[in-house]
């Protein structure tokens, strides 16, 4: 007879277990940073290996439990910079340039010039700053959204094996193990992406 290590409701919430791990994964990958003094390749393979860890003791609890979840359906909202509110922060910056004014030394016609180029460069830098402010928004976003949907899919891969190896500590610490390399590896290699990013841009 199987006996269960933990009772579990019905059905757990996929976001919050998908959350949980975002959020592990991503103090592990810090604290990892922090501490260690080793270089790039050296550093992704202890976060890898701690973000492996911690998914392999999550998993096979789950799994022995027999768990089951929920879709995990997240309601995203897209917020984007309005262009009025970016024009007002470069006026409070000081950033908007000053149209120039008639002092009596300067003709009609380059007064004129100052001022249509003045206002040409007020509109470039306005549209510049609501673009790239949109970008970084949208950008942000999007991988929110594609880690999410990784962690999601790979829970639910995990998970589907929990019919064999409710009660059974064997087969639940090899299914378990199977993901959690899985996940040390992707953490792995977006750590070493990250660092060598970052090494160039500084560098």
């Amino acid at each position: 007879m199987r006996r269960r290590f933990l009772r579990l409701p019905p059905r757990l919430p996929l976001r919050t277990h998908a959350v949980a791990v975002l959020v592990a994964t991503v103090l592990a990958t810090v604290v990892t940073a922090l501490l260690s003094d080793a270089t790039a390749p050296v550093e992704a393979l202890t976060a890898g290996l701690v973000v492996a860890a911690g998914t392999w003791i999550h998993l096979t609890v789950l799994l022995h439990a027999g768990a089951r979840v929920d879709n995990g359906v997240v309601r995203w909202r897209w917020g984007t910079v309005p262009f009025a509110r970016v024009r007002e922060g470069l006026a409070d910056l000081g950033g908007v340039p000053s149209v120039p004014s008639l002092d009596g030394d300067e003709s009609a016609i380059a007064i004129v010039l100052g001022i249509v180029a003045a206002l040409v460069l007020i509109v470039v830098l306005a549209l510049l700053a609501w673009v790239l402010a949109n970008v970084a928004i949208l950008a942000v976003g999007g991988v929110a959204v594609l880690v999410y949907a990784i962690v999601c899919t790979g829970l639910r891969a995990a998970l589907v094996h929990r019919r064999r190896c409710t009660g059974q500590w064997p087969a639940s610490i090899a299914v378990a193990g199977f993901y959690a390399v899985g996940a040390g590896v992707l953490v792995g290699l977006a750590v070493l992406a990250g660092e060598v990013a970052i090494a160039a841009l500084v560098g």
